[in-house]
């Protein structure tokens, strides 16, 4: 309602009745018309729906009934059946004819048959017509025979559309069974010719929902209920109840169980078809609403206008003290209606009460004004001491993160240091490990050497033996050389006698000769391998002389790798307590730098709020001097 702040209040109540008359109104129709509604989907629901699909399911129901009743009486017919059970003579067979013909053309039907349920042989009006053979064409009827149930109805839709309800009867314990049939297209014309309203109207579908009989052929057959409406949970609807009721936003929908075809028919009506007479008579209600809305807002007008004449003639004394120079001091006049006297004086006491304020805040104003000025010049020196001191808490961080860095640097390098340490000892420890290792190898190799040593020494004495033996061969030699050259000599003086001598002592010195050579050649070489023995011995004496002094020296060696060792645990442990230490004063350092950036941020939050006090003076003075000119316009 802000909007009707912009008009006059004589325009404010006129609207505002209007307004009012109209709410209350329309609620009024829209409570009747709702219930209205209600009242009429209760009597839909209760009464005309239920009427409606049971005299249509009742009008199915009794002519199914009258139809059982005729297969009845022909299949417990006295004489068909005795004619029957006496072999069925032809005489007889003409009248049998002639009673189904006068049952079908009595009962309007289109097929009155009887059949033997023994002999299966089958009559109708038309005459005998064939034994029924248990086949593609007739097993419908020995299914039906063995079933166990006494009756049966069911339909069936030609090609053209039309429909024929067929209802059977058998002797469950004799040989009579009956069987008519009807055409049901009068049952669908009195369907069709029930209304509901403008486009309701009745429809079947069959024990699963499956469209039987309806005014669209193509959905025969093709759809099943719960395909025809959206949005509707047609399950209730097929119960095997006498009523059932369903609906969504466009449609309500009611079944009634047609026991005897095991079928239901089924009412749909628009929803808003129902609904129409309502939603019309509600629509020339608000016609007649708006025109009584008319007289009534000219009536309140004409009125609104006539009570406030007098507080127009207020208003209008109120513009010309406005419009004058403020002056505090005029007053209203009195001698007025009672109303308008009222308004007068109590204008005139509010006018007094406004004159004192006035002169109180002309006073205070100058008090504002002075205290505006000395806060502003406080402000401005607390924003620059507060300056000051952010200025300096800046260098003092900027000093703090640079000591924090340094720390932070010495502490990584000392954790370097420690861990290098570490790497060092480790790698100390494994140098001596192997100089005792090689110092081991080292001694066994001087053994070897000395062992070796002594063989080279045995094998020089065995070869100065060997030296020996060759000297005696080599004098062996010679003298079996001597020996073979006096044989010759000899074999020579015998002539032809010592001719075969001769050749053997030849033969015996050349033997000499080269066992001297070979012995000489093995002397050379036992000679050169006992100069050799003999450097070898030297040589070997030198090594183990070496190999002495290298063990002395590992020895060393691995005492200094100890002493190494233990001054760099010591250097590792002094690395680690000092990479503890510069972690500790690292924290200390974060934490003083914590509180420093602390102390900055408050002090950015005192120059702040020096500035905005700063400020607030400088707005104090303005509304002071505001205030002042405003006290300056009225005349006290």
């Amino acid at each position: 309602m802000a909007f009707l702040s912009k008009f006059s209040i004589k325009t404010q109540i006129t609207v505002s009745l209007f307004l009012s008359i109209f709410a209350s109104t329309a609620v009024l129709v829209e409570i009747s018309t709702g219930k209205t509604q209600e009242l009429l989907a209760e009597r839909l629901e209760s009464s005309d729906f239920p009427n409606l699909v049971q005299r249509a399911r009742n009008l199915i129901d009794g002519e199914i009934g009258e139809m059982h009743v005729i297969t009845h009486a022909l299949a417990t017919n006295p004489f068909i059946v005795s004619w029957s059970e006496n072999g069925a003579n032809a005489e007889q067979e003409t009248e049998l004819v002639a009673y189904l013909k006068q049952v079908a053309t009595t009962n309007q039907l289109s097929n009155a048959s009887f059949v033997d349920r023994q002999t299966n042989n089958y009559w109708n009006q038309d005459g005998f017509l064939r034994q029924l053979q248990n086949d593609n064409f007739d097993g419908w009827f020995f299914a039906y025979k063995a079933s166990g149930q006494a009756r049966s109805a069911s339909t069936y839709t030609y090609e053209d559309g039309s429909i024929d309800v067929f209802v059977n009867y058998q002797q469950l314990d004799g040989r009579g069974a009956s069987g008519v049939s009807k055409s049901f297209g009068d049952v669908v014309d009195v369907l069709n010719t029930i209304e509901i309203e403008e486009s309701g109207f009745l429809f079947l579908v069959d024990k699963d929902g499956l469209v039987k009989v309806h005014k669209d052929m193509s959905l025969v057959g093709e759809r099943h209920l719960d395909q025809l409406f959206d949005n509707m949970d047609t399950s209730q609807l097929l119960k095997n109840r006498d009523f059932a009721f369903a609906s969504n936003k466009s449609m309500i929908i009611a079944t009634s169980y047609i026991e005897s075809l095991d079928w239901y028919v089924v009412a749909q009506v628009p929803r808003s078809e129902l609904y129409s007479a309502i939603n019309e008579a509600r629509n020339y209600m608000f016609i007649a609403l708006a025109l009584c809305l008319l007289v009534f807002v000219g009536i309140a007008a004409f009125l609104v206008r006539k009570l406030f004449a007098p507080l127009d003639d207020m208003a209008a004394s109120f513009e010309r003290l406005g419009q004058g120079e403020g002056d505090l001091s005029s007053r209203l006049d009195t001698n007025k209606s009672e109303e308008i006297a009222r308004l007068a004086m109590g204008f005139n006491s509010f006018v007094d009460k406004i004159r004192a304020v006035v002169l109180q805040v002309s006073e205070t104003s100058d008090a504002v004004r002075h205290a505006a000025e000395g806060t502003r010049t406080d402000a401005e020196n607390l924003r620059q001491v507060a300056d000051q001191q952010r200025d300096r808490s800046l260098q003092v961080n900027t000093a703090v993160n640079e000591m924090g860095n340094t720390i932070t640097d010495v502490a990584n390098n000392a954790s370097v240091a420690a861990q290098s340490a570490n790497q060092a000892n480790e790698l100390s420890k494994e140098i001596s490990e192997k100089v005792a290792e090689s110092e081991s190898i080292v001694s066994v190799m001087a053994q070897d050497m000395d062992a070796v040593s002594g063989s080279i020494s045995s094998l020089a004495e065995k070869s100065r033996s060997i030296a020996s033996v060759l000297e005696v061969i080599q004098g062996v030699s010679e003298q079996t050389n001597l020996l073979a050259l006096n044989a010759a000599i000899e074999a020579a003086r015998a002539g032809e006698h010592g001719r075969g001598f001769a050749v053997v002592a030849d033969e015996v010195r050349s033997l000499a000769q080269r066992t001297s050579a070979s012995a000489e050649e093995i002397g050379q070489i036992i000679a050169q391998l006992q100069g050799g023995a003999d450097e070898s011995v030297t040589a070997v004496e030198r090594g183990i002389h070496q190999v002495e002094k290298n063990v002395e020296s590992s020895k060393m060696i691995r005492e200094s790798l100890s002493k190494i060792v233990k001054n760099i645990q010591n250097l590792s442990d002094l690395n680690t307590q000092v990479a503890t230490a510069t972690e500790e004063q690292s924290a200390v350092v974060k934490e003083i730098n914590e509180h420093v950036v602390n102390i900055s941020d408050s002090t950015d939050k005192n120059v702040d709020a020096a500035e905005s006090v700063n400020q607030s003076s400088h707005q104090l003075k303005d509304l002071s001097d505001n205030l002042a000119e405003l006290v300056s316009r009225f005349k006290v």
